[in-house]
């Protein structure tokens, strides 16, 4: 179907709110709450955009917070018959300044190009924090305290924080270390942002190039964006002229920003809602709320309202294909966590079962894993319960384009070994998809055996792939896999290339190194050892519930969402004040953003939300804390009358 005809039916189907949005012609803001259909209007308006407002060769950036939104992005414009290209850039704001800003910025300035192995090894930035510390006399060496300490200054000389408390010789280091890096042209992952602005900022031919070649910057998941991305946005739309009055003299960018400030759960990241709010006021702006939530029902909707405690309730209400009004069932145990655990795996799961829903359909949220005590006894507890689960927080799989293809032969892979033979009437996986994007990285990197036949290639790639399938349906560790694959594959020969760089050649080390060191303590029942099974898309593999944090849940949406450990300290965070011998109360701002997380996390759910809360919990030291229900529990309880 011609690309016009998608577009035209995808306008369509958009409500008025979102079809408003789209076809504004001026700097734009979208509001959108969660299940308000964010993703199909901004992806809409790109090939809107790309359609209808904007003339070759001009084009639009979209930057998006995760490669992993990106990977979504490139998947639903492909539906609408558009693809990544020369007119459309799609990708998160570092890549953008990576394989954009920066090169170009290098290009103009005279300067030579990135190194081809551009990006950093973490060992690499150890060897460059020295050098730069022993340059300046900083008095720190390449450890976890000096990292910590460099990352601080150097985010700090980028925001142009006041650094008058600050070691002075630690401030030195921080800037000897960006000089190394630029002399060398090499990037680790912050500088490819603080290199990125700072081109900006020094070079107004780069944002008159940047501006002429792009005439549309949508920007999703505005929320989360930090003050350097920020700046960055304004400088190439021209809204932060004010600051800058030479800047309204020239072209810019229009804006298209998607985002809401109630959903701003990163400021552990640097993310600023404000930065968004801000820009509603902006006067040249035009603001649109979306106001439908076509996920959840007017319970959960309510209930979410109820969670941000705003002074003023945001005005959603459920769309009219919502059928269902959603179910909030708090429960509260009087223990421990090893009951909300008990709660969930003996009454809650064999509910759901009994009620049709699949797991696949079932989400168990958590706050942040790296400290929630609760985490080995829930995965523990549903592997002995032969419960299948994927637990999120395991997936060591990027986002860039190596790696998702990787991860997509995996699926293959485990997928094929796992199906009936078709003379029993099996249905193969299709080799075809896996195969044209194993040609599009051998193509980037100029590695194929035969260009003029392709077949070459995809006869060679299925004889390795099934030379490393798992052997009579016995499950392989991820690990022995990839290394057979990359080294039968030309996915090696790929990887040097100089190409691989903007490909994430970098994330297939890091990939090698999460599936060969996972800790046996939180896989028990596998010596640690990370199995294809449990990293793959297969059919088979959907019915798995999810086992993922707060955060991680962002963007994401099930039938039933189980929120347990609703207990205080934990949920709202609290640190444990060694000196008071107690749990401080969060800061205000704190609280805020612990009531997006929350609110995020309840959100998820179409249909049904179980809110499970206890008195206390059993510290990694064996004692009993007795910090009480959490008051977001029971403020829920509170108003239950009412939702």
């Amino acid at each position: 179907m011609p690309a016009e005809r998608l577009l035209l039916q995808a306008v369509v189907a958009l409500d008025p709110e979102q079809r408003a949005a789209v076809s504004c012609d001026r700097h734009t803001v979208v509001l959108a709450g969660p299940g308000s259909g964010k993703t199909r209007t901004l992806v809409t308006k790109v090939a809107w955009a790309l359609q209808e407002e904007l003339h070759p060769p001009v084009g639009v950036a979209c930057l998006t917070l995760t490669r992993k939104a990106a990977g979504e992005f490139e998947d639903r414009l492909r539906r609408l018959g558009l693809r990544a290209g020369p007119r459309l850039f799609l990708g998160t704001a570092h890549a953008f300044c990576l394989t954009t800003v920066i090169p170009l910025h290098r290009r103009l300035a005279g300067l030579p190009p990135l190194a081809d192995n551009a990006m950093l090894t973490p060992e690499e930035c150890d060897q460059y924090l020295q050098q730069a510390a022993d340059d300046t006399g900083a008095p720190h060496v390449a450890d976890r305290a000096g990292r910590s300490v460099l990352r601080d200054r150097r985010r700090a000389l980028l925001n142009g924080d006041d650094l008058s408390g600050r070691n002075p010789a630690e401030v030195a280091m921080a800037r000897r270390y960006e000089e190394l890096l630029v002399a060398d042209g090499r990037l680790d992952y912050d500088a490819m942002i603080i290199q990125g602005v700072t081109a900006i900022r020094s070079n107004p031919l780069l944002c008159e190039v940047l501006t002429a070649a792009y005439g549309w910057l949508v920007v999703d998941e505005y929320q989360d964006l930090t003050p350097a991305i920020h700046e960055l946005v304004g400088r190439l739309t021209d809204l932060d002229a004010d600051d800058n009055p030479a800047q309204a003299l020239r072209k810019s960018a229009q804006l298209f920003a998607v985002g809401d400030p109630d959903q701003g759960i990163f400021g552990f990241n640097g993310g600023r809602p404000d930065l968004l709010e801000a820009l509603t006021t902006h006067p040249a702006v035009t603001t649109f709320r979306l106001h439908l939530n076509y996920r959840s029902g007017p319970l959960i909707i309510a209930a979410g309202a109820q969670a941000l405690s705003l002074p003023t309730p945001r005005a959603y209400r459920c769309a009219p294909s919502v059928s269902q009004p959603g179910r909030i069932t708090p429960i509260q145990v009087r223990g421990g966590y090893d009951e909300h655990v008990a709660a969930i795996v003996n009454d809650i799961l064999p509910a759901l079962r009994a009620q049709g829903v699949p797991y696949e359909q079932v989400g168990i949220l958590l706050q942040r894993q790296d400290y929630h005590p609760m985490w080995p006894q829930l995965t523990t507890a549903l592997k002995q319960a032969s419960v299948p689960f994927a637990c999120e927080a395991e997936d060591p799989w990027a986002t860039t384009p190596i790696s998702r293809w990787l991860r997509e032969a995996a699926t293959w892979s485990y997928a094929v070994s796992k199906a009936p033979p078709k003379q029993a009437g099996g249905i193969q996986p299709h080799f075809t998809p896996l195969a044209r994007g194993y040609l599009r990285l051998l193509d980037a990197t100029n590695n194929r055996l035969d260009p003029r036949h392709p077949l070459t290639d995809q006869v060679a790639l299925h004889e390795a792939l099934t030379a490393a399938l798992p052997n009579d349906c016995i499950d392989r560790p991820l690990l022995d896999w990839l290394n057979e694959v990359l080294t039968t594959t030309r996915i090696d020969q790929a990887l040097a290339s100089p190409a691989a760089v903007r490909l994430g050649a970098h994330d297939v080390a890091t990939l090698l190194n999460k599936a060969s060191t996972l800790d046996p303590q939180r896989l028990p029942d596998t010596d640690g050892i990370l199995y294809l099974s449990a990293v793959v898309d297969a059919p088979d593999a959907s019915g798995r519930l999810t086992l993922t944090t707060f955060h991680k849940a962002k963007g994401r949406e099930f039938d039933v969402v189980i929120l347990p450990g609703l207990v205080e300290s934990i949920t709202p965070y609290k640190r444990w004040n060694k000196a008071r011998r107690c749990y401080d109360e969060p800061s205000p701002a704190a609280l805020r953003e612990e009531r997006r997380t929350f609110y995020v996390a309840l959100t998820r759910a179409r249909h049904d939300v179980y809110l499970i809360a206890g008195p206390g919990f059993i510290n990694d030291y064996g004692y009993w804390n007795p910090t009480g229900i959490s008051r977001f529990f029971t403020e829920l309880l509170a108003v239950a009358s009412t939702i």
